[in-house]
């Protein structure tokens, strides 16, 4: 994990975790209480285990939802181009629940 206090620094962050071939990256631009950054220094990467990181508790206010979609296969396997654009269809279809939505900002 690591607390980036702008764009372009979680652009880097982002940058810089890709030379390590992570399973996921994921970034988080809901607000957060602030002492969630104070865990570990900005900027850099850190080990979150798990129960250490950011919970849901610790949002104070969502600014985007999250739609994570991942072409079904067998675990620890990437999806071939095939399976992601298949899936890339499923993302861009409007689910029911979209019409209820706002839009904030």
């Amino acid at each position: 994990m690591t607390h980036a206090k702008t764009t372009g620094k979680a652009i880097a962050a982002l940058e810089h975790a890709e030379e390590r071939a992570p399973t996921g990256s994921y970034v988080l631009f809901n607000a957060v209480d602030p002492a969630v950054a104070t865990r570990a220094a900005s900027g850099s990467w850190h080990v979150a285990k798990r129960g250490e990181s950011t919970t849901d508790r610790d949002v104070h206010a969502r600014r985007a939802l999250y739609i994570d979609v991942d072409a079904e296969r067998a675990s620890g396997t990437s999806a071939t181009d095939d399976a992601r654009r298949r899936a890339g269809h499923v993302e861009c279809a409007p689910h029911p629940l979209m019409p209820g939505l706002r839009r904030v900002g």
